[in-house]
């Protein structure tokens, strides 16, 4: 009795570990190594309202394996680590997590990969995913479309 206790203990702690393990590198290769390279905005809007795209306000993705590095204004602003990437149904998923002086935080978006164009949305760090491309006045959501060039 006690012996088939453990065994089914044992076995359930196994499943969860195999399930962690499955969750923890939900990237689809494939489709990472389709992103990868500079992602340059062409145009951006916040929570409804476009974002002038000049020197003061100039950011660039540099996707490279899993890590992308946040140029802002031709500075280094920071890293994100790709946590989870999947291309299903109309629009691809990706989860970043952020680490910014210590303090952890999950970026959800919603993109749309069209030759070398990307198309993003997402919501504020720790949001929920947004369900469509677009930001919309009080969504705080933001829309981005980029340029993907090879370095």
């Amino acid at each position: 009795m006690v012996t088939r206790r453990v065994s089914a203990l044992v076995a359930m702690i196994l499943l969860g570990h195999a399930a962690i393990a499955i969750a923890a590198d939900s990237v689809d290769a494939n489709e990472l190594e389709k992103l990868q390279g500079k992602w340059e905005p062409i145009s951006a809007i916040f929570d409804g309202t476009e974002v002038k795209l000049d020197d003061g306000n100039n950011f660039i993705f540099k996707l490279k394996g899993r890590t992308v590095t946040v140029h802002l204004r031709g500075e280094v602003a920071g890293t994100l680590e790709v946590q989870h990437l999947e291309a299903t149904g109309p629009f691809g998923q990706i989860d970043f997590e952020r680490d910014y002086q210590g303090v952890k935080s999950k970026i959800k978006l919603l993109y749309k990969l069209e030759g070398n164009t990307i198309t993003t949305c997402a919501g504020l760090p720790d949001a929920d995913r947004p369900t469509e491309l677009s930001s919309k006045p009080g969504s705080k959501a933001r829309l981005t479309v980029s340029k993907i060039t090879k370095d």
